[in-house]
């Protein structure tokens, strides 16, 4: 039955039963039963409806005819039998998106009357954080999970996580939040039922995001996705939809750079909130250890180029740098290429140049920290692409913790944060000759490179640390309305 025959029928029976559904209706639950008529089929719409507003007898018979008015004889019961609680057999539409149906709600279905002992946890008046999140990718748990907790908790705000596929663990979480925020995850069965279940709670909900997985038509134009296997590319834009189906269903959002700002806005009427990636404690006491256990090189007659991967996904980004890493290898004897991480493109140089070129393989966040120390430079370089645009300025942020400055392609929040020739030295149209310009001044000015690395050391750690950031970085509404 098409969406609007489904909501019609559900109109007729809220107009025979006023007193009842004006009682019950919230604006909360109201975006419930709107997904309900998107997925679920007519009867179990009004079954669940009448479960709602205390109807038992359409509750029981939920067959019954929409024309013939019942009357209540029990006590309405709370809402917490939801669409995806009392799924009978799946819809078309859920046959059709398999990924709907991937994970299964049946923990919770088995706990409905569990959870009802719970109540509105808002009512102590204390504020509680529960983030539930795909914590598959290392680099994400940390900055967008990890340093969360420890930003709330530094405020004094009660907080906890958990994989968005650790159901019990989840549920549990949101009985005793005044709040919930979803972070990278996409719509489904599963999801459905968290956004019920927060609903029920009466939780603000939120949904965080760092990269423009939502939207493919920019998630496309990252041409390092050129670089995985068809099929794991394909299911990565296959599934841009689920993550924009989930955000527009939150009160609010969070997100990382000025550019994802304007993206999100194009998919919701929500309130969005910049919350930059900082340097947190792990990356402060990384950075501290490292200077400790390892002596710089301070050889004149040396010098390196250094390039951080943190994923399989930059090889399309380092290619634009490596023409003119070859040039500048060519023409000084003395340089070497480190790179710590993934980069197989750099297989050509390794070739090339044998003894000057180190690859490190990526291990755990403190070697990979390591990596900066001997570096005179650090290059960024990104493709000019919308998916770039969205780009935090992780890798910057982390080489200025150890006083190494960085070149950088002048794209995304790099835009924002950094000083040309003060802070940071940009590549402002990409070409193999600008980037062969900026790495012969570095490389002849060693002293002047130096100062740069020093001044973006000062201001990371007085802007954009978790010890210290500015209204620019996280913007305190969140927490004074949201959270």
């Amino acid at each position: 039955m098409k969406f609007i025959q489904k909501l019609s029928t559900l109109f007729i029976y809220c107009f025979q039963h006023p007193v009842k559904t004006i009682s019950k209706i919230s604006l909360k639950n109201i975006r419930i039963l709107i997904n309900a008529v998107k997925y679920e089929d007519q009867e179990t719409i009004l079954e669940n409806f009448a479960s709602l507003i205390g109807d038992e007898k359409n509750k029981v018979s939920h067959k019954t005819n929409v024309s013939q008015p019942t009357e209540n004889k029990t006590p309405a019961e709370p809402m917490i039998k939801m669409p995806s609680f009392k799924r009978k057999e799946e819809t078309e539409v859920e046959k059709k998106n398999s990924f709907y149906s991937l994970w299964d709600d049946s923990y919770i279905e088995k706990h409905v009357d569990y959870l009802s002992n719970f109540e509105d946890p808002q009512q102590n008046g204390k504020k509680y954080v529960a983030i539930i999140a795909d914590l598959n990718l290392p680099q994400c748990k940390k900055y967008r999970v990890l340093q969360k907790i420890e930003i709330l908790k530094r405020k004094g705000i009660m907080c906890d996580f958990s994989h968005w596929l650790d159901v019990p663990r989840s549920i549990n979480l949101m009985q005793n939040a005044s709040s919930v925020i979803f972070y990278r995850i996409p719509f489904s069965k599963l999801t459905s039922s968290y956004l019920d279940e927060a609903s029920r709670l009466n939780l603000t909900i939120g949904y965080d995001i760092d990269d423009p997985i939502f939207d493919q038509k920019i998630y496309k134009s990252n041409t390092n996705l050129d670089f995985l296997d068809r099929n794991e590319k394909n299911q990565l834009l296959n599934n841009a939809k689920h993550y924009a189906s989930l955000i527009r269903q939150c009160h609010f959002l969070t997100t990382s750079t000025p550019f994802m700002k304007e993206v999100l806005s194009k998919y919701t009427k929500a309130k969005i909130y910049l919350w930059r990636n900082l340097m947190d404690a792990q990356s402060i006491n990384a950075a501290h250890i490292a200077n400790q256990l390892i002596e710089k090189n301070l050889d004149i007659d040396n010098f390196v180029i250094g390039y951080m991967s943190g994923s399989r996904a930059h090889e399309a980004d380092f290619n634009i740098a490596s023409e003119a890493i070859e040039f500048v290898m060519g023409k000084y004897k003395y340089v070497e290429f480190h790179i710590t991480g993934y980069a197989e493109l750099a297989n050509k140089l390794k070739k090339k140049y044998p003894k000057r070129i180190k690859h490190i393989p990526f291990t755990d966040y403190y070697q990979y920290m390591e990596g900066f120390i001997n570096y005179d430079v650090n290059i960024i370089p990104l493709v000019q692409n919308q998916f770039n645009e969205c780009k935090s300025a992780i890798r910057f942020l982390e080489s200025s913790l150890l006083d190494v400055p960085s070149i950088v392609s002048y794209i995304g929040d790099f835009k924002h944060i950094i000083k040309n020739k003060e802070t940071g030295i940009f590549v402002y149209k990409n070409s193999t000759s600008e980037w062969i310009s900026a790495l012969e001044w570095s490389i002849n000015n060693k002293l002047a490179l130096g100062e740069i690395g020093t001044s973006s050391k000062i201001a990371t750690l007085k802007e954009y640390s978790s010890l210290s950031y500015t209204q620019d970085s996280i913007n305190q509404e969140i927490f004074d309305i949201e959270i």
